[in-house]
């Protein structure tokens, strides 16, 4: 559709339910699941004028979103814990690879150069792969079940294991040419976020309220400070000098300096549950996600631009992050595409499927 309108250009029906996306060169792919035969289609689709170039089946429904690396497209299903890989030119069936009927998803997998890492959520291991060819080039046994949040940053490969029944958390961090353990950080008996790598550090929230700073060399704490018992969603944004992350217990915002973890504000949202979804242009947007609201917030001091209700009520708990582009901010939720103005908040469209069961598909632009 038009990102300044809302104008529908085209569009193709497809055959499958709960559709994931990516956008590689102009091209849209897009993976989803036939419930009824029990299989997976991936599409790659043209997105100037959404004409099909290539569909492929496969024989795994639950199909994650691709990631498109070098001419190949990897797509997971999360429900067997295959990893498919096909031709991005012609959808043509490269190599498939079973971790052990462990359940992998996005982010749980990462294309680096010739390495792909996989890391299978209630089996323990984190995978290092030939990327054209699935060979095993390592793996490492991690001593807690549930493997998440995989990011490859450097040299090294970063993943949070977590007990079963997610009291406890464990950040790796392992060497991304031989899998080596290089340390490991637990804060006790608290579920940690992904991590977010900036300038040599990463930075993650804790189920307790606790913001922390690791050093990536060697895992040690550069600092650590609370804003609560409880009551965060997600990792910290990291923006400039400062990170941002709100508690949804009490509905107030933080900014933290990146250097120490010192406060340099903080703000009533107002709101229940809400979280930070994205910063740009030196703005903080906020999710409500029960009462349906888009805040967006003063990066400098946390003071309020504007507020807007997008959807007359509770956003669903799966609606994407905002995006923000060309003077607008999108945001979808349960099947609905709404624009905003960015410089007020204004309304400008929005657009509502008629899916049965749209899934999730985060707003892309693509020009």
């Amino acid at each position: 559709m038009q990102a300044n309108t809302g104008a529908v250009r085209w569009h193709y029906q497809t055959t499958v339910t709960n559709l994931s996306l990516t956008e590689s060169n102009r091209i849209i792919y897009a993976a989803g699941s036939n419930l009824t035969s029990g299989s997976g289609i991936v599409y790659a689709l043209k997105a100037s004028d959404g004409s099909v170039l290539w569909h492929t089946d496969t024989e795994s429904a639950g199909l994650a979103e691709p990631v498109v690396s070098n001419g190949i497209v990897y797509v997971v299903s999360t429900l067997t814990g295959s990893i498919y890989t096909l031709g991005a030119n012609n959808g043509s069936k490269m190599w498939k690879l079973d971790i052990n009927n462990a359940k992998v998803g996005v982010p749980n997998l990462q294309v680096v150069n010739d390495t792909l890492y996989a890391a299978g959520i209630d089996d323990h291991v984190v995978y290092a792969l030939s990327a054209t060819q699935g060979t095993p080039r390592w793996m490492y046994y991690a001593s807690q079940p549930v493997l998440t949040s995989l990011h490859v940053y450097g040299d090294s490969v970063y993943v949070v294991g977590s007990s079963v029944d997610g009291s406890e958390s464990t950040l790796y961090a392992l060497n991304a040419i031989t899998g080596r353990i290089r340390w490991r950080y637990s804060p006790g008996k608290n579920r940690l976020s992904a991590p977010t790598f900036v300038d040599g550090n990463l930075y993650m929230s804790a189920s307790n309220g606790s913001i922390y700073s690791l050093r990536a060399s060697d895992g040690s704490v550069a600092w650590h400070t609370s804003i609560g018992s409880s009551g965060i969603i997600g990792a910290p944004v990291v923006d400039g000098d400062n990170l941002y992350i709100a508690n949804a217990d009490t509905g107030t915002v933080y900014a933290l300096a990146g250097r120490d973890g010192t406060q340099t504000w903080h703000a009533s949202s107002g709101e229940i549950d809400p979280y930070v979804a994205t910063v740009a242009n030196n703005t903080v947007y906020i999710v409500a996600l029960a009462s349906g609201k888009i805040e967006a917030l003063q990066a400098s001091d946390g003071s309020k631009r504007w507020q807007a209700d997008v959807s007359g009520g509770s956003i669903g708990s799966q609606a994407s992050s905002p995006l923000v582009a060309g003077g607008m901010v999108y945001v979808e939720d349960n099947g609905a595409v709404y624009a905003l103005q960015d410089s007020n908040g204004a309304q400008r469209w929005h657009y509502t499927t008629n899916a049965s069961n749209p899934g999730i598909n985060f707003p892309m632009i693509v020009g």
